[in-house]
């Protein structure tokens, strides 16, 4: 099953035995020397980064150095130079045939749980390399020594926020992951829980490289389904990590989220102990006394793209407002990030399925060329065999 929302699901399609057997074009991947010829490659033209999110999805869905990546709730962020790097939950691998790259000629179809796109330097590529491409793996795994027994543990991507080192000239990029886990004896499509979340930490440097160098701890306490989902939104300013936390109450006639907000000073982001939790009373160290900043019957799903107008210095979220059961995509927008939160009066778009038995979700904010944004949603749908190009991201404005 593709990228879901914790404790919300993002399915691109209800049938993994489907998806994995279905027979898509063979084809290269992976930058060679020599072409199928054996004579030298010629050198592919540059990719311009997306002026209008229509291009974005284009490019997005699109051949990227052999492959195809089809996945679902996809979220970015701009480095300093302008790169996008775009973050994806279930993805959908296959081969297009682009004879530019024959490495990944045996390329297998099949579904990663995490991946991310770098888009930058007239280049658009996966941050997963081509070797682990071919042993199907995906962008980043769970540590053995964090993984549940009895079932699956696998990472989602939750958002992202970036700050630029200048001592060590550096992007430095930050991931919330969250833990997914799934279990041997469960049945059903929902047989899933988030179960912990990590902090990720990449430098993102002068050359387009992306590496991992630490993966923390959040304030979520390990394997508890039911605790505040942190790492649901990430936004870096004035020296903190701002991180929202998630937490939707159990009742079935609820489906908006309830948000919190927690910060880290970047310089301490491996100390457990310096998180903060904003209260009624300002920010405390008891994560326990924290108050909802954005309640629940404003209908966001459990994660978010937050963004900053340069101008105004006011925040926005952009979402799919009540996920699967709604068909308005909302903006909200707050002076400072602790609230207080309002609709904007009219949506930005209102929404209907492209194919039967369909559905979307996952509405979020996304960078663009230069300092423009867009906003994209997902598609799903619960019918074996609905072809891939009506299934994933797609452009809302």
């Amino acid at each position: 099953m593709f990228g879901f929302e914790t404790r919300r699901p993002r399915i691109l399609f209800a049938l993994l035995g489907f998806l994995l057997a279905w027979a898509l074009a063979p084809g290269p991947s992976d930058a060679a020397t020599l072409g199928a010829s054996g004579v030298p490659r010629v050198a592919p033209a540059p990719v311009a980064l997306p002026a209008t999110t229509a291009e974005f999805v284009a490019l997005q869905r699109g051949d990227i150095e052999g492959r195809r990546f089809i996945g679902d709730g996809g979220f970015g962020i701009r480095t300093r130079n302008g790169t996008l790097i775009n973050f994806y939950g279930d993805t959908v691998v296959s081969a297009t045939g682009n004879p530019q790259y024959p490495k990944a000629a045996t390329q297998k179809t099949y579904m990663m749980r995490n991946n991310a796109i770098i888009h930058g330097g007239g280049r658009i590529r996966s941050a997963t390399s081509g070797t682990r491409l071919l042993s199907l793996n995906s962008f980043v795994d769970v540590p053995a020594a964090q993984r549940i027994p009895g079932g699956t543990n696998y990472y989602w991507p939750a958002s992202a926020a970036t700050r630029y080192d200048a001592t060590a000239k550096v992007d430095r990029v930050y991931v919330f992951l969250s833990h997914m886990f799934t279990s041997d004896t469960g049945t059903g499509l929902w047989n899933f829980s988030q179960v912990g979340s990590r902090l990720a930490e990449y430098t993102f440097d002068a050359k387009g490289t992306l590496t991992l160098t630490r993966l923390l701890a959040t304030p979520m306490k390990a394997n508890d389904p039911a605790g505040i989902k942190w790492g649901a939104g990430a936004f870096v300013d004035a020296g903190y990590l701002y991180a929202f936390g998630s937490s939707k109450i159990d009742d079935p006639w609820i489906w908006g989220n309830d948000f919190y907000l927690a910060r880290i000073p970047v310089s301490s982001i491996g100390t457990a102990t310096a998180w903060r939790f904003w209260t009624a009373a300002g920010w405390s160290r008891s994560a326990t006394a924290v108050i909802p900043v954005i309640p629940n019957p404003l209908g966001l799903e459990a994660t978010l793209a937050m963004v900053r107008d340069p101008a105004t210095g006011a925040f926005s979220v952009s979402y799919k407002e009540f996920t699967f059961i709604g068909s308005r995509v909302m903006r909200i927008t707050a002076p400072a990030l602790t609230g207080p939160w309002t609709a904007d009066p009219e949506p930005l778009a209102t929404l209907t399925p492209v194919v039967p038995d369909g559905y979307t979700y996952c509405g979020t904010d996304i960078p663009l060329a230069g300092s423009a944004r867009g906003v994209i949603v997902s598609h799903g749908n619960f019918t074996p065999g609905t072809p891939l190009e009506f299934l994933g991201i797609r452009a809302v404005i």
